[in-house]
């Protein structure tokens, strides 16, 4: 069959989950991952054990030198910051619970390094993989990074390459580890698909910083790994993945491509003013953060501080519980950076379907909707205990906010503040130095909650909309599965209903009310959230400079106006439809134009 003979490939389109937005275009390149952790495994005698031991730690060693290279090279391409994610690598490392439970491994099980490692690495992995909390979940991709580095500094080295030969390509594989994307050549590089990760995985900050369209969870992914010769166009806005587009498809997110690298080029350009509307009405920004080393003072200028400190993280990747004196240390070590910004602290978010590797519970048929947040730490106070007391304690050197996940009733609360001043009198009775007030807050995530609001606020200091699970209770859809995904609604005008309730019920009784989902990166939520009375958002870092510059663009009397129009709207197409012209023409004023779909 001559080449004109040759019938071209019919367009396909697949959808996944948007990690970094953008759009991409270029031929398929699939990166076969040749490293797993099931390596061989074979007895020693006794007396290799030890000289199996001494193999491991020069193994440890050299990959620590390998983060450090990795970190230095990440820093030339996208900066300090966002280079700090091999800082928590290499904490891993330095965890001597870490190496301890793989030299057990060893000398227990008389098995050699490689398969100490593999059933190490693939016990912690298994076990944040299954946590329902997405940013925990995809601690399980550094942990099998961290494992890989050290099983090809054992000789397990992985001779695949992410380079691609000729013209600019989309990358395609099962999971991208950060230290791949640590090494990605964005002049290379048009798009990356991935089947395994999501928006906050280590892979993905890197690709946004990066500034490389992604999208993960792909729709049968195993089919589009074998499109060789295909084109691919990735739109990192709405996760949808065209396979073997028609001309005038191609032609059309050629388009979208060009007007996005505009828009992004417009906002970098500007200053980042966060804290004020154009009519001057103070508006808060904060940080979401997960560890000690994502609070630093460059990274809190112009904020008000963290709306989100996740503790679980002091419990995570290690062999048993934190003492209260080691959670005080981690807390001190926050507050210290924080200075006298505030620090909100949401307490440990584990159980169900997020156990921890030490921490055994039944298996549950659903556990998304069962045993976890606060309801683990109210049936087991021992727990809760030992981490309000060492937030009591380090309340003396900072100012902390205690914010308590999965709260659904009244009596939650009630049991709960009753604990605090149970501690509370107890500490000032042993003269142990604690802040004269510390508030206690609820994330409102839970429906009951949001439906329950003017009584939990009766209770509560203050509360925190958990948008991500909220909308997902609401609209009975995992966000993280790609074939509901679009259910997953933040302009629903039936989730802008709840949210607007929550915010009107603490204005009216004075108690402060924040939002620390998603959603508070959203420019269209912004606008409307704005317009519903929210004067503190708490967002990942990135979003920060694009939501200060629409904030110092639009007044209060302009919000509230297109918060009372979307709220009359019965469909999310008519909301989002609304919104996106009235941050299209905002956005305009200050010199940034944006086409149709630009902010989706």
């Amino acid at each position: 069959m001559t080449e004109a003979e040759t019938p071209r490939r019919t367009e396909t389109v697949t959808n996944g989950i948007p990690v970094s937005t953008g759009v991409g275009i270029g031929p398929l390149f699939v990166f076969a991952e040749s490293f797993a952790f099931d390596a061989p495994a074979y007895c020693l005698m006794p007396e290799a054990i030890a000289p199996e031991v001494d193999r491991l730690k020069r193994a440890i060693v050299a990959a620590k030198d390998d983060l450090d290279h990795l970190r230095a090279e990440a820093a030339l391409k996208v900066g300090e910051q966002d280079a700090r994610i091999f800082l928590l690598h290499r904490q891993m490392l330095d965890d001597s619970s870490f190496q301890t439970q793989i030299e057990r491994a060893i000398r227990e099980d008389k098995i050699n390094a490689e398969a100490a490692v593999s059933a190490v690495v693939s016990r912690l992995s298994d076990a944040f993989a299954r946590l329902e909390d997405e940013i925990a979940r995809d601690r399980a991709t550094d942990i099998r990074d961290v494992g890989r580095l050290v099983m090809r500094n054992l000789g397990n080295r992985d001779p695949s390459t992410l380079v691609a030969p000729g013209e600019k390509y989309v990358l395609v594989t099962r999971e991208l580890f950060p230290s791949d994307a640590a090494n990605l050549d964005k002049d290379r590089l048009a798009a990356i698909v991935t089947e395994i990760g999501g928006k906050a995985s280590h892979a993905a900050i890197l690709a946004r910083a990066l500034g490389i369209p992604a999208v993960t969870g792909v729709n049968r992914f195993d089919d589009l790994a074998k499109r060789g010769g295909s084109t691919l166009i990735v739109d990192g806005r709405d996760g949808t993945v065209v396979i073997d587009p028609a001309p005038e498809t191609l032609e059309r997110y050629r388009k979208r491509g060009r007007a996005f690298d505009r828009i992004r080029e417009s906002l970098a350009a500007g200053p980042s003013l966060p804290g004020m509307t154009r009519d001057e009405v103070p508006v808060e920004l904060l940080i979401n953060v997960e560890n000690p080393g994502d609070v630093l003072p460059d990274r809190l200028d112009g904020l008000a501080g963290v709306g989100l400190y996740r503790t679980e993280f002091i419990y995570m990747n290690r062999p048993f519980f934190p003492s209260e004196d080691e959670q005080l240390a981690v807390y001190q070590q926050v507050l210290k950076r924080a200075g006298t910004r505030e620090v909100v602290f949401r307490t440990i978010d584990v159980g169900g379907d997020k156990p921890l590797p030490y921490f055994r519970v039944d298996r549950e048929d659903n556990p998304a909707l069962g045993w976890r947040g606060f309801r683990i730490s109210d049936q087991w106070p021992d727990l809760f205990i030992a981490q309000m007391r060492a937030l009591l304690r380090a309340s003396a050197y900072g100012n902390v906010k205690i914010m308590l996940p999965m709260v659904s009733t009244v009596e939650e609360v009630r049991r709960a503040q009753a604990i605090v001043q149970d501690l509370k009198s107890d500490l000032k009775r042993r003269g142990t130095p604690i802040a004269p007030k510390v508030q206690v807050g609820v994330m409102v995530e839970v429906p009951a909650a949001a439906i329950a609001i003017e009584s939990l606020l009766r209770e509560a200091d203050f509360v925190s909309i958990g948008s991500n699970d909220l909308i997902q209770y609401l609209m009975a859809v995992d966000r993280n599965n790609a074939r509901v995904a679009a259910l997953y609604q933040e302009l629903n005008p039936s989730v802008l209903k709840v949210i607007a309730n929550v915010i009107r019920a603490a204005n009216r009784v004075g108690k402060e009310v924040s939002l620390c989902g998603e959603m508070a990166g959203n420019f269209y939520c912004t606008l409307v959230l704005l317009g519903l009375g929210l004067r503190r958002f708490s967002m990942a870092r990135h979003y920060l400079t694009g939501v200060g510059r629409l904030l110092r663009a639009v007044s209060i009397d302009e919000a509230e106006a297109a918060a009372r129009r979307a709220l009359n709207f019965f469909t999310t197409g008519e909301v989002k439809a609304f919104l996106g012209a009235r941050t299209r023409d905002i956005f305009s004023s200050i010199g940034v134009a944006l086409d149709e779909s630009d902010l989706e």
